[in-house]
Parts: C-alpha cells; sequence; structure tokens
C-alpha cells in the first residue's frame, strides 16, 4: 500500500436542507453585506495512512456517513456547477483536533491493525461552496469574522476552479513566524485598530507603552563609525636573496630610522692589532606611512 495523502468529502443528499449553509448565508448578508447566494456545506478529511482504495471507501462509509443524509467522495472536491466560490477553514498546526482524532482512532478498531495513534494522520475541515462569485477580500473577510478564528484556524478562498487544500504535517507543532510590525509614526486611531487587527486585545494606553519602549531601544539612524584600519604588510617588498631592505606599508603613522653600519679600517698599531673605528650614528625621525632599514 502506498502512503499518500488521500481525501474524504461528506456531503448533504440532494434534497436534504442544509441548515448550516442557510445560516452562513443570511448571517453573511445581515451583518457583512455580503451576497452569497446558496451556500453548501461539506465536512472533509485528511487521510495519511497508506490504506487501499476499498479501505478508504469502507472506512468513510461505516465510520464517519450517515447513509440517510450524506453521499460520499473519494478524493475530490465534488459541488454543482451552479457553485463559483469556495472556503476552506482547516485548524493551523498544533491547534488541537477532536473530530480527527477521534476519526484516526475509528480507523484503527475498524481495519484491526497497529496503527500510529500517537501522531495525528487525520485532520478534520470544513468546506464550503459559494453560488455567486466573490472577491478575495470579501471571502476571507467572511472566513474569519463569521467562519472561524485565525488563531486556530487557517483559511484557503478563492474561486471553485482553483481549489487549494491545507494539511498540517504530520506531527508538526505549531509553525514559528515572524512578522515585523511597524509602529512609529502611527495615530491613535491606528494602534487600536492594530491591535484589533492582529488580535493583541491591547488598549489604545497599552499600545501606546508598546510603542514608546520599541521607540525608545530603537538604534540611531546614523550608521556607525567605521574602526581605524590595521596595519597590512605588503609581502612583495619582503627581502629577496642579496638585499637587505624591508619596507611595510601601514595606514598606521611610524617612526622612520636610518641606521648606517660602521666601516672597519684597516690601519694597524704598534701592537699590530685592528683598529675599528665606530663613527656615531646619524639618527633622524620623522612621521611617514612607512619603515625602512637600510
Amino acid at each position: 500500500m502506498e502512503s499518500t495523502q488521500r481525501t474524504i468529502q461528506l456531503l448533504l443528499k440532494p434534497g436534504q436542507h442544509d441548515g448550516e449553509g442557510q445560516r452562513v448565508a443570511e448571517v453573511a448578508q445581515r451583518h457583512l453585506g455580503l451576497t452569497t447566494g446558496r451556500v453548501q456545506s461539506t465536512a472533509l478529511y485528511t487521510v495519511r495512512y497508506p490504506v487501499t482504495d476499498e479501505q478508504l471507501r469502507d472506512f468513510a462509509t461505516h465510520c464517519l456517513q450517515d447513509p440517510v443524509l450524506h453521499d460520499v467522495a473519494l478524493d475530490e472536491f465534488r459541488h454543482e456547477p451552479t457553485y463559483k466560490s469556495y472556503i476552506l477553514v482547516a485548524k493551523l498546526p498544533g491547534v488541537t483536533d477532536d473530530e480527527g482524532i477521534s476519526a484516526q482512532n475509528a480507523l484503527g478498531d475498524f481495519l484491526n491493525q497497529p496503527l500510529d495513534t500517537h501522531t495525528q494522520h487525520i485532520f478534520s475541515k470544513r468546506l464550503y461552496f459559494l453560488e455567486h462569485e466573490l472577491p478575495e477580500s470579501s471571502l476571507r473577510r467572511l472566513a474569519e469574522e463569521l467562519l472561524g478564528n485565525k488563531l486556530i484556524n487557517r483559511f484557503e478562498t478563492g474561486p471553485i476552479t482553483d481549489i487549494r487544500d491545507y494539511t498540517p504535517r504530520p506531527g508538526g507543532g505549531a509553525e514559528s513566524i515572524t512578522n515585523l510590525v511597524p509602529l512609529t509614526n502611527l495615530a491613535d486611531s491606528e494602534l487600536v485598530q492594530l491591535s484589533k487587527d492582529n488580535l493583541y486585545a491591547l488598549n489604545l494606553e497599552e499600545m501606546r507603552a508598546v510603542r514608546d519602549h520599541y521607540v525608545a531601544i530603537a538604534p540611531s539612524a546614523k550608521p556607525p563609525a567605521c574602526p581605524p584600519t590595521p596595519p597590512t604588510a605588503n609581502w612583495k617588498s619582503l627581502p629577496k636573496p642579496g638585499r637587505s631592505t624591508v619596507s611595510i606599508r601601514s595606514s598606521v603613522p611610524l617612526l622612520t630610522t636610518r641606521t648606517r653600519t660602521p666601516a672597519r679600517s684597516t690601519k694597524s698599531t704598534a701592537c699590530s692589532k685592528p683598529i675599528s673605528r665606530m663613527p656615531p650614528p646619524k639618527w633622524t625621525a620623522s612621521c611617514g606611512p612607512t619603515a625602512t632599514t637600510g
């Protein structure tokens, strides 16, 4: 058996009243001013166990389906051709999925096989089909304000011709997401709206305190001064055979010295011992970029 992602969709049989879909359409019109037309609600399960087609169908019909109310669709998103938009409501990684865990335990009992139940492999979702074609912004507003909570739910929305599924990784924890939120130059009304949009649950005074704190510790816009360049040697000027001069180039001013090697005298005294005359050295000092010894 090949371990792939399989889907089970439960949708109401033709003629059955879709109370949830009707409620969504009415609330969207009354509270958001959105005309959705008819709304069809369906239950969706993603299965990440290696099961055969027969096992998947038997599990869906015997454990998940109400044979009086539901039809079952496997590995497809079945809908009537009159619908134009969709909203998928899934759970974010790390959020408890009681319905998915219950279905997972039921699969193990139904197959009477040892399954990995310590890691979640079955995930429950809700999939809504809307009769009217709505823009992305309206669909997301409907999803976030009426169908779920963006703290615990992941939403996928768009035209029905481009349905995007979402399933957390098995065993994956909450995703670490870092967002940069600008706080400077925000009016009081913008601070309040920022808290509301991001569900900070902070009032105006608290948002002001947060802004003032980060403004106070923000780094200065002036770039830091560059440190002095350390001395570097010009290795190309190292002495070669037959030469006795070393030149070191540096950006730091150095003391320049010159030393003369005294000449050895060949004159002799009465004792016939050579005497070396060593004239006093002549020193010159100056500040410059080079130090030369010769």
